[in-house]
Formats: structure tokens, sequence, C-alpha cells
């Protein structure tokens, strides 16, 4: 339980109102701009098409927004949020994620150069006033007459380098009247919350920083994996060649009964929309609800993308079932308790092991996530995310060898 505040904190004194008065210009300032210029790189009309983007939503996901930021842009299923309900932790986050904008040459943490007034330094220069602000959080959240004075220059000219970034030179001239106007208003109730903001807004940031220190270490963990993985490509292929002596085998004369049958296990884990909560397919997560809609979402991928196909086919089809029947002919996807198994029917060695090779690699798993798992799946089931996983047994690969062999035998191959 939070402990109550010393009684003489929330005194009101000369000093304090100097500090409500900084965090209004900041936040009440800052909003209203960082609003405008989010309006100008997402246009309210493109707002909707921007956040349904699945890039946009991965972006979102690596910037890790709290619970009442993804509602915020998310209010429910198939509806988008709008800009002027945005705060400025929000509005701030987007503008470095979405947004694309472009690192300050010093970098988001660090104060620009005097001379630098591009739109990314002022915005550098405001976060990095929001930071001397919010040290005097910490104590009785005072400002002295020197530092308030300096606080406000800084920060009023941070404000009116975003608006001459926006605009023509009256925009400077409007902002330094409305600078001008929030010196001089007596404060409100809202000024209190102008500070509860910049409080969430400093917490916030600091999560993020922690989040981009943990992605920097996982990043550079996946380069390493990549590293190896290029480096034990090879080692695959010989593992694969000592198995059984790869060589090409085919016969354009074998009938549909001389193809070995592969079964590719597809499975699923689903973040829900609204808790993110993960739900494994097959395993208890959250009762045999969680486990229904996991396998609904199989059902609908099965249905709208797994159709029973011949590779000569002229029906267009989805890429994923296209890789496939490149491969082989897809006999048959048969939807079982937990998963879906998608059954190959190879007609070579080649191919078989084309195929295997590209399991192991990570291929084919990177082909079913981009091109089964669309928005309209997400959509329907509202859902942030699905991820799938393929498999293949070796004891089967081992098993489909071993017949494509004989096979190749009793043509004289």
């Amino acid at each position: 339980m939070a402990t109550a505040p010393d009684p003489e904190v929330l005194c009101s004194t000369d000093g304090k109102d100097k500090f409500q008065r900084i965090s209004r210009l900041l936040i009440s300032g800052g909003t209203t701009l960082l609003r405008e210029v989010f309006d100008q790189i997402c246009p309210p009309f493109q707002l909707p098409s921007k956040l349904k983007d699945p890039t946009t939503k991965k972006q979102l996901k690596a910037a890790k927004l709290t619970k009442p930021q993804r509602n915020c842009l998310y209010p429910s299923p198939g509806t988008y949020g709008e800009s002027k309900d945005f705060d400025i932790t929000l509005l701030f986050a987007l503008l470095r994620t979405i947004c694309n904008l472009p690192r300050p040459s010093t970098g988001w943490d660090i104060l620009p150069a005097p001379a630098d007034h591009s739109l990314v330094a002022e915005l550098a220069r405001i976060k990095h006033y929001r930071n001397a602000v919010y040290g005097h959080v910490k104590g009785n959240m005072e400002i002295t007459d020197d530092e308030f004075l300096q606080l406000w220059k800084d920060i009023g000219q941070a404000l009116i380098g975003v608006a001459a970034n926006l605009g023509p030179t009256s925009k400077r001239n409007d902002w330094q009247t409305k600078i001008d106007k929030l010196l001089k208003d007596p404060l409100t109730a809202e000024d209190e919350r102008n500070v509860q903001e910049l409080q969430e807004w400093y917490k916030k940031d600091e999560d993020i920083k922690k989040s981009l220190d943990q992605l920097v270490d996982t990043t550079q963990k996946g380069k390493d994996s990549i590293e190896r993985m290029e480096k034990n490509f090879e080692e695959i292929k010989k593992y694969l060649s000592e198995l059984h002596e790869l060589r090409p085998i085919s016969c354009p004369n074998c009938t549909c009964t001389d193809a070995a049958i592969l079964p590719v296990k597809l499975s699923c884990e689903i973040y829900a929309h609204s808790d993110q909560q993960g739900d494994l397919c097959g395993m208890s997560v959250n009762g045999d609800a969680s486990r229904a809609t996991a396998q609904e979402v199989l059902n609908q991928i099965a249905k709208s993308y797994l159709q029973i196909v011949e590779s000569s086919t002229k029906k267009e089809f989805n890429e994923f079932m296209e890789y496939l029947t490149r491969m082989g002919k897809v006999l048959v996807v048969d939807v079982i308790k937990g998963s879906l198994m998608i059954k190959v029917g190879c007609r070579s060695v080649q191919i078989l092991s084309d195929l295997y090779i590209d399991f192991l690699t990570g291929h084919l798993n990177a082909l079913a996530q981009e091109h089964l798992v669309t928005e309209r799946v997400l959509t329907k089931f509202a859902l942030m995310e699905a991820k799938l996983t393929t498999n293949i047994s070796e004891n089967e690969y081992r098993n489909c060898r071993k017949q494509l062999m004989v096979y190749a035998g009793e043509c004289g191959l």
C-alpha cells in the first residue's frame, strides 16, 4: 500500500506553483504540438489503415505499450483510436515507432547540438528538459526562480522549434503568444493532472529504455544464431547425405501411389487482442474455451488457405500451398485435435530432402507464418498475433526416403 504523502508536500507554495506551470508548458504545449506532428505524418483519415497494417502491429508490440495505450489505439475489434485521444506519452512512442522518425544525430537521450534545429532534435530537447523537470518530482516538487526562468526559456524555445518545423513563420509567432499566455493564466485542477502525466511519461520512457537494452541483447543473440545457422547449413546437408547418400531421383511416369507421403504438422499459439495472454494449441492455458478458440483459428486457416489442390491446377491458391505443391502433390489436410496435419506426396528424394532442409532451417515455418496468419484471420478472432509452428518427424522423413528408394529401384533408376 502506498504511503500517504507528507502534508507539507501538499501545501501550495510559490515554488510548487512554478513547478506546475513548467509541467503545464511541457505537457499541455507538448501534447498539442506532438499531435500536430503526428497528424501531419499520419493524417487522421489514414490512421485506421495504418493501425490495421501487420507491420505497424509488430512495431507497436516491440514498443511495449501499456494495456491502456493499446486500448486507446484499438478500443475494440475492428475499431481504431483517434489522435485527439492520445496523450503525450503515447504520441512520443508512436512518433518514434510507426512514424519512423530518424534518430537524432546525438541520439534520443543526449541534448542535441545548439545548431541542430531539426524536428527530431527539438523533440529530443523536449525529452531532455522533461527529465530535468522530473528531477524535482523526487523532492517537494518545487522550482526556484532561477531554475524556472531557465527551464521556461529552454522548453519554450524547443516547442517553438517544433512549430517552426510544422509551418511558416506565423506558426512560430502563434506559439510564442500561446507560451506567453500559459505563463500568465491562473493554475487549475488540470495542472495537477499535468504533473501526474509528466510522471507517467518519464516512467514509461524508462521502461522503454530497459526494453531496448533487452532488445539489443536479443538482437545480438539473433545475429549469433544466424551466423551459427549459416555455419551449420552445410553440416545439415552433410548430415542428410550421410543418412541416405543424397542423389536426385525422379520418375515422371510414376503414378500417385509412387509418391511417399510426408506428414507436415502445423500447430499454433495465439495471443488475445485484449489481454495478450498466450494460448498454446493442445495445452490447457485458459481452460477449454481457450483451446477451442485456438482450434477454431486452425480450422479457419485450413478452410481458407489449405484446400486440397493438385500441382497442375489452374486455380489461384495461397503461396504456402503453392510452395508445397512445388515440392509434391498435396494429398489431404487433416484437422486433428491441437493441430493440422498436411500430408504431402513427394515423388523424388531430391524434393523430399529440399522440403526437409527447409524445415530444419526454419524456411518452411517462415512461409507458413507469412502466408497463413493473415489480417482476416486475426480480425475474425480478435487476435493481436498468432504464431504457427511446423514440424516434420525425422522418423517420417527416413521412412519416406526408404520408400522412394524402393520406387526408384522398381523404375530401374
